[in-house]
């Protein structure tokens, strides 16, 4: 089977640099889809309508802080998405997993 995993620091710079953000629905579920511009595979993030952005953890923890980790951000309104150390590993915040 497959190793599911949080995706770490350079598997969301591979999402901003490498891949093309859609707000779509996929099914019933509205978000953001991810598609990579080299093999085409993609990610769905899901968003709720009620969401301006939205928070995925990531398993890097911030550089000057071990009680912070490092999260993807994806805005809305202003069609962003980046990357954050802001938020403190108490903050509750939904995990996207992914494979090797």
């Amino acid at each position: 089977g497959k190793e599911w995993r949080i995706p770490n620091r350079a598997n969301i710079e591979e999402l901003i640099k490498n891949c093309t953000w859609e707000y779509t629905t996929l099914g019933r579920l509205k978000g953001c889809k991810v598609t990579s511009k080299i093999n085409g595979n993609y990610i769905f993030f899901p968003i709720s309508m009620l969401e301006e952005s939205v928070s995925y953890w990531a398993s890097t923890p911030s550089y000057d802080d071990s009680a912070e980790s490092l999260h993807i951000i994806i805005s809305k309104s202003t069609k962003r998405v980046g990357i954050s150390t802001i938020t403190k590993r108490t903050s509750p915040c939904p995990i996207r997993p992914v494979t090797k």
